[in-house]
């Protein structure tokens, strides 16, 4: 990402190489245990505010479509926050997922770049914590897209569902089901730049 000149991990009881390969970047890795979304980005958050104007945050299995170039959102003056359309790959590489609990992330799209103000905060205690909240001033909707790389095999995907299921067993998580019910849209890359 051209635009992005300093990334905050948060790695919460890491066992993998994300410490190794994360650290070939300009960044500040921060360590964190047990699963508490909210408070990981809070983390990140307070981290960043310290020397930086804008903030932007993203899992790790997202990536901006080619083109994206947030330092034109950020000079615009009228805007203190984006909001971008997520664009769910399960299974594909090629289509994303527009049925059920999927559709929601094309057709309304999160809040991702803000400027930085006090006051911002995240809501609940889980690894998808949502949208920060208590953005002051006006947010704008983004030309650009990102891609969600919700699972690109069948081991992915059930071995995602078994660990929310047993982090969150109140919720329901059968859209990820890759069932007769699932609808998929081609992506196309945007034409804007």
């Amino acid at each position: 990402m051209p635009f992005v000149s300093h990334y905050f991990f948060v790695l919460n009881d890491c066992t993998d190489r994300t410490e190794e390969i994360v650290s070939q970047y300009p960044s500040t890795i921060l360590h964190t245990t047990g699963v508490d979304g909210s408070r990981d980005y809070a983390v990140a958050y307070a981290e960043a505010k310290k020397d930086y104007d804008w903030v932007m945050w993203m899992d790790a299995d997202e990536e901006w479509e080619s083109g994206a170039d947030l330092t034109k959102l950020m000079e615009h003056d009228l805007f203190n926050a984006w909001r971008f359309r997520i664009y769910p790959f399960v299974l594909h590489k090629e289509f994303y997922r527009v049925d059920r609990g999927w559709y929601q992330f094309t057709a309304w799209g999160q809040t991702r770049l803000f400027r930085v103000q006090d006051g911002i905060h995240w809501v609940g205690g889980s690894n998808n914590a949502g949208m920060p909240c208590g953005i002051a001033g006006a947010v704008g909707n983004s030309m650009w897209r990102i891609k969600h790389w919700t699972a690109e095999s069948v081991e992915e995907r059930d071995r995602k569902l078994a660990l929310y299921n047993k982090i969150y067993p109140w919720r329901d998580f059968s859209h990820f089901h890759d069932d007769k019910e699932a609808l998929y849209k081609r992506w196309h890359e945007s034409r804007v730049g």
